[in-house]
Order: structure tokens, then C-alpha cells, then sequence
């Protein structure tokens, strides 16, 4: 009987040990596609935010040229902003895995640019409705709409740009692990 009993209890203990491998083996492949996918996404950011700076880039001669340029930002924006989506996701997906506190520390860090960048977003999406309604004003007064409405939108796109760059900067100075595509952005 007791040598029954101790079967019984290495059987369980094997079972338990085998369920323990499979849960880490699991976790294991689930981070590692949880890292591939915002590999995939921050790629996927580094490329819009490429083509929104080559549109920004161009000077806009005439108010026409401006509203068009805003027209061309509206499609990549939708994509940045899915992409944002996807990167709250999986900072949730990773959180609930558990993090190590060097990992949490990174994906805190990317919490708060994601949050900047769609503070950012947020304005652009400001910039391109008055864009549009610029361009329904007549002629004399699309002057002054920019200067009242526009220019304090485009001012603090700035300054939240500016403060996303230095606290990357920071973070990097303090020796903060970055995603690849963000230490990019910072050369």
C-alpha cells in the first residue's frame, strides 16, 4: 500500500512538472512571437513616419498645396494609428506574461512614446479638418484661420516631437534597452 502511494505521488509530481514544462514552453513561444510582431510593427511605423516626414518636408507655396498635402497625410494616419493599436496590444499581451524588470522598464518606456505619438496623432487629425475647412474660406480670410488655428496645432505637434526625441534620448543615456527602429530615429 504505501509503495502504491508513493507511485501515485511521483506520478503526480511528473504531471505537474510536465504540465510546468509545457506552460513555460508556451510562454516562451508566445513572447517570442509577441517580440517578432512588434518587430513587424515597428518596421512598419519607421516607414510611415518616413513618408509623413517626406510629405511634411515639401513646402507648401499656396494654401492649395498645404490642404493637399494634409489630404495625403489622412490615409497614412489611419495606418499609424492601427499600428498604434496593435503596439497597445502587445505591451498588454507582454504584460500579462509577466516581465522581467529590464523588459519592464523598456516596455514602460514605449508605453509613454505610444502615448505621445497619438497625442500627436490626435493633432494631425486637428490639422487636417482645419485644413479642410481652410480651404472653404474665402480667399482674404484663410490667412488669418491659419495663423489663429493651424499654427498653435503645428506648434504643439512640435513640441510634443521634441519631447518624445528627449525622452528616448534619456532613456538611451540611461542605458535603456530600444527597439532597433527607435535607436534609428535617434541617429
Amino acid at each position: 500500500m504505501a509503495r502504491r502511494g508513493l507511485y501515485l505521488v511521483a506520478i503526480a509530481l511528473g504531471c505537474i512538472s510536465f504540465g510546468w514544462g509545457n506552460h513555460i514552453a508556451w510562454k516562451k513561444a508566445r513572447w517570442e512571437s509577441l517580440l517578432a510582431r512588434a518587430s513587424e510593427l515597428g518596421n512598419r511605423n519607421t516607414q510611415r513616419r518616413s513618408q509623413l516626414a517626406a510629405i511634411r518636408q515639401v513646402e507648401a507655396a499656396t494654401f492649395v498645396e498645404y490642404v493637399q498635402q494634409c489630404r495625403e497625410l489622412e490615409p497614412l494616419l489611419d495606418d499609424v494609428e492601427r499600428t498604434l493599436h496593435e503596439a497597445h496590444e502587445i505591451y498588454d499581451a507582454m504584460d500579462e506574461l509577466g516581465l522581467e524588470p529590464s523588459v519592464r522598464e523598456t516596455m514602460t518606456l514605449m508605453r509613454k512614446v505610444a502615448n505621445v505619438e497619438a497625442e500627436i496623432l490626435a493633432l494631425l487629425r486637428q490639422e487636417v479638418f482645419h485644413a479642410n475647412k481652410l480651404s472653404a474660406l474665402p480667399p482674404r480670410e484663410q490667412d488669418a484661420y491659419y495663423t489663429a488655428i493651424i499654427e498653435p496645432i503645428r506648434r504643439e505637434q512640435e513640441r510634443l516631437a521634441n519631447e518624445e526625441l528627449s525622452m528616448l534620448r534619456e532613456a538611451e543615456r540611461r542605458g535603456i534597452k530600444l527597439p532597433s527602429d527607435v535607436s534609428e530615429q535617434l541617429k
